[in-house]
């Protein structure tokens, strides 16, 4: 089979990359082709003269940041080359990823007039809402549910007018073109998002749930180490719960914590560790490969304290593949993820600390068992050849 995976980035910047391009390497080593088409960013592990040129949203300013947000409605630039690497590489399905903004829903009507089928993996909410994760405020909105987008032209749901509004536009020209009828399949992560796409009109038979996937080490390179501390790893945003995570800690001053990753709250939380005296946090900044490897071995729990919905975070799954106790709140996908007594109700500090303080003061013999449990969860439910199969039976369902 000749698979077409479509992504705005090949190389890993968040969790959608990460998928894509282990599913590729998978793909190709069971004997399939695989072509790859997205946007030319310079960190791109893989490249081709007709991906679209970057465009760096954040950057652009004037009468750029306008075109660029014309683009994200309908990139017609996007389509004509996309056309174009259809007609070379001839794929018998193509898989779209990210591909919103940067590249723009315009190459379904392409794949369309091709005759070619096309499959969707819903790694967010931006199907649903402008506003991708479904958050604003610090809290979940869903008040644009049932293709309500002007409400977030109104409450200005990504943050500036402009952006809103392209934003908005962007979501009803999407919706009169008829963009989501032309998709053969929908690919969701966890059931809880799809129960949410259902909810907001699409058909149940149109999505399938197929579960991410992690790298499982060898049962000989994991840690058997006692763990020394509380351990957060992923982006320092609102979403997050990160200082949900201080508060808990501020109850628990006996138990370290460290806090790995960067973003947006990274100075927010410096400033918050200095004015409140917080000596049992340590911000070690991003890390990953074998120094984020190292830092989930000596935690002895792992948390994820995010107060909107995810998905299906492969920060979990990391830590349940490594064989650590993972604490993570009943939010979004993350209760089908881990068993009731490592769930913890979200933006709750003090149940938070309650959680914690049970878990780090619990016997070895508690914690290595629950650990052994999420791991063989992970070799059962998330690995790559499990993630692979399941994609290989919905391409054929189209086929």
């Amino acid at each position: 089979m000749h698979v077409l995976l479509v992504n705005k980035y090949w190389y890993v910047r968040g969790g959608a990359d990460r998928i894509a391009i282990a599913s590729k390497k998978r793909l190709e080593e069971l004997g399939h082709t695989v072509s790859v088409f997205g946007m030319a960013h310079p960190k791109n592990i893989y490249k081709h003269r007709l991906f679209v040129p970057f465009v760096d949203y954040d950057a652009v300013t004037g009468m750029d940041r306008i075109r660029a947000g014309l683009q994200s409605i309908y990139n017609t630039d996007a389509k004509r080359r996309f056309r174009l690497f259809l007609e070379e590489t001839r794929p018998d399905v193509i898989h779209l990823h990210n591909v919103y903004y940067q590249l723009s829903y315009s190459l379904v009507s392409v794949a369309k007039s091709m005759h070619i089928p096309v499959v969707l993996t819903t790694h967010d909410y931006q199907l649903l809402s402008p506003n991708y994760t479904l958050f604003r405020n610090g809290q979940v909105d869903t008040s644009v549910l049932g293709a309500q987008y002007y409400k977030c032209l109104f409450s200005r749901c990504l943050g500036s007018f402009s952006r809103s509004l392209a934003g908005t536009i962007e979501a009803y020209v999407r919706r009169w073109s008829g963009v989501h009828k032309s998709i053969s399949h929908y690919i969701s992560s966890s059931c809880f998002q799809k129960n949410l796409f259902v909810q907001s009109g699409w058909r149940s038979k149109d999505i399938t749930v197929v579960a991410n996937a992690v790298p499982i080490p060898k049962a000989r390179e994991l840690s058997h180490k006692k763990g020394e501390y509380v351990f957060f790893m992923g982006r320092l945003s609102p979403e997050k719960g990160i200082d949900v995570l201080f508060d808990a800690a501020i109850k628990t001053p006996d138990i370290s914590y460290k806090i790995a990753g960067a973003g947006s709250l990274f100075d927010h939380l410096k400033k918050r560790i200095t004015h409140e005296r917080i000596s049992n946090i340590e911000l070690v900044g991003y890390k990953s490969g074998k120094v984020l490897t190292r830092l989930i071995d000596g935690a002895r729990l792992v948390v994820v304290p995010s107060i909107w919905y995810e998905n299906s975070p492969l920060s979990i799954l990391e830590a349940m593949a490594r064989g650590k106790v993972v604490l993570g709140s009943n939010i979004g996908g993350i209760p089908e993820l881990l068993p009731r007594e490592c769930i913890f109700q979200p933006n709750n500090a003090d149940r938070l600390a309650q959680c914690i303080t049970m878990w780090y003061s619990s016997p070895l013999s508690k914690r290595e068992k629950c650990g052994a449990f999420l791991r063989s969860e992970v070799i059962h439910k998330y690995s790559i050849d499990h993630h692979v199969g399941k994609l290989l039976e919905v391409y054929r369902s189209v086929l």
